[in-house]
């Protein structure tokens, strides 16, 4: 008979795991193609749920930028895989542009790490990395979040977005000025913008024609409607969290793009494009909620549900089913209401 294995006591497991800031120091290059990929592998001190959160970064975003929000998604008892895009290598014969470049990066990170299943969370241009690595295998993606996604607001320019992002530069400089000396959590807003603009100023000029020419040329032509209308046709949860203040990805535009898309839900919060890096308190809670309804709804079946708007209304299902009490949890967990 085998021994059971030795109960290790809460203090020593966090001492195994190492406290957050060391985690995030631990960093791991994985191979990809002819170059590496810095990844982050954070795991909280008490895990809820056994699939980690893949968080692929904007443009120009490095791992500095997210640290606060990785912080946040830890504290809610996801374990984060964090990537930083290499500025120079991940050349192969098939890369053809700085989108299949970096979604090589993604895939090599998922194949490395060899994880069953991901979740996955794609901000801004990092939503069309991130769909192009899940299309590639699917059966490993359970649900997706796309956070102000590139690729889904129809045809662009590169004048166009250039202007757009021009502008909302300008809109996070004003709400900084405004915010900064504020309370301790609207001063965050400034702090906030400032570490971002710091990252970006540094992943342009570790490679300017890569960031500057390639990258954003790339990001006009990519439309990755049909990616995510292949993968929720394969059983994976997509949802849309947009800011209504964004001028770069138009939430308007958006809405329209994918209307007749089956996404599991799309809603809007506060905030110009960068509010997830900015006031990563208030965004990254809502990220992980997104990625816990899915998950629960997906324990009793679409067909249990309706979904209007951000509202989560839940059937109930006849006194002698089998998942009648499953329902009853669920409702209780996400404070959904039933049909009247």
């Amino acid at each position: 008979m085998e021994s059971e294995s030795p109960i290790i006591p809460r203090e020593s497991q966090k001492k195994l795991l190492g406290t957050f800031d060391e985690q995030y120091d631990n960093k791991e290059r994985i191979p990809a193609l002819d170059g590496f990929v810095n990844t982050i592998d954070i795991r909280p001190e008490k895990l809820k749920d056994e699939v980690p959160i893949l968080f692929v970064p904007g443009w120009s975003e490095t791992l500095r930028t997210y640290k606060k929000g990785f912080g946040e998604i830890v504290k809610h008892g996801r374990r984060v895989i964090g990537i930083e895009h290499p500025r120079r290598g991940v050349i192969g014969e098939h890369i053809t542009n700085e989108g299949e470049r970096k979604a090589e990066a993604v895939y090599s990170v998922m194949q490395e790490k060899g994880e069953d299943e991901y979740d996955i969370v794609g901000h801004s241009e990092g939503a069309v990395n991130a769909l192009m690595a899940a299309a590639r295998t699917p059966e490993h993606v359970r649900n997706v979040v796309l956070v102000n996604p590139a690729g889904l607001i129809g045809k662009d320019k590169f004048y166009g977005l250039a202007l757009r992002f021009g502008k909302m530069i300008l809109q996070d400089q004003v709400r900084s000025v405004k915010s900064w000396g504020e309370s301790d959590k609207r001063g965050d807003f400034a702090k906030g913008q400032m570490r971002t603009g710091a990252e970006t100023l540094k992943y342009i000029l570790r490679n300017p024609k890569r960031a500057l020419l390639h990258e954003v040329s790339y990001l006009v032509q990519n439309d990755v409607t049909e990616i995510v209308k292949s993968l929720t046709d394969n059983g994976v949860g997509v949802t849309i969290i947009a800011n209504h203040d964004d001028p770069v990805f138009p939430e308007g535009r958006m809405r329209e793009t994918v209307k007749d898309h089956a996404l599991f839900q799309f809603y809007t919060l506060s905030g110009g494009h960068n509010m997830i890096n900015s006031r990563p308190d208030i965004f990254m809670p809502q990220v992980t909620s997104a990625l816990e309804r899915m998950r629960l709804v997906s324990e009793v079946g679409k067909d249990m549900v309706d979904v209007i708007g951000d509202e989560i209304i839940m059937k109930d299902p006849p006194p002698t089913s089998d998942n009648s009490e499953e329902v009853k949890r669920i409702r209780e967990e996400l404070g959904i209401r039933k049909v009247e």
